[in-house]
Parts: C-alpha cells; structure tokens; sequence
C-alpha cells in the first residue's frame, strides 16, 4: 500500500493486480460479532486458543475463489481472518467471515510446522 488505508494495489495473486474500482463501506460488524459467527460455524472450539485476527480481503464471490489468470477482473470484500490452534489435535483452523455481512465465509484446517 503506498497510503495508508488506501488500497491501490493487491499482491499474492501469482503477480500484482491493479485496483481499478473501489468502493467505500459504510458499516462493518464489530470483531467480537464476527469471532461469535466464527465460534458458531466450527463445531467444536472447546480447547482452541486464538493465534491472531486481522481485516483481509478476499477474492472472488464464491467459498473457493478461482484459479487466477491474466487480465482476470476479481471482485474482493473485506472478512475477518482468525487463525485459531487445537493443541491436542496440533493443527491451526483458519476461519474467514464477511466482514460487513458478518456471514461465515469459508474455513479450513492445516497442520503447520513450526
């Protein structure tokens, strides 16, 4: 980002992309709202220990974003992203909800060496 809470370009695409639209949000949900929709969606947080949350943006309108390609038009919105780790289980779940809709995005889980 060259100003601050400006976004005038995105990186992680497999090359940078030029933000051509933007559009202003009036109005997001608060990140305890969003970490509540998150408890709801996983099944079983008993024992989980929260890594980190962060505003992110996401590509795509789908749970699963497609592969990208040259000159592809992306539409993204801002989700809260929490990392989440399952000692017993030794593997991080990652949780995305939308950040103005306070709608469960997507989730996974991973093991991650450390």
């Amino acid at each position: 980002m060259a100003v601050t809470n400006d976004v005038d370009a995105a990186y992680g695409f497999g090359r940078s992309v030029e933000i051509i639209e933007k559009e202003d949000v009036k109005q997001m949900i608060s990140l305890q709202d969003a970490l509540n929709c998150c408890e709801e969606s996983l099944s079983d947080l008993s024992g989980m220990e929260l890594v980190s949350a962060e505003l992110v943006y996401c590509a795509g309108e789908e749970r699963i974003p497609p592969e990208p390609y040259q000159n592809m038009e992306y539409t993204v919105t801002p989700n809260y992203k929490f990392v989440l780790y399952h000692p017993e289980e030794s593997l991080h779940y990652f949780s995305y909800v939308d950040a103005i809709s306070g709608e469960f995005v997507r989730g996974f889980k991973t093991k991650i060496n450390e």
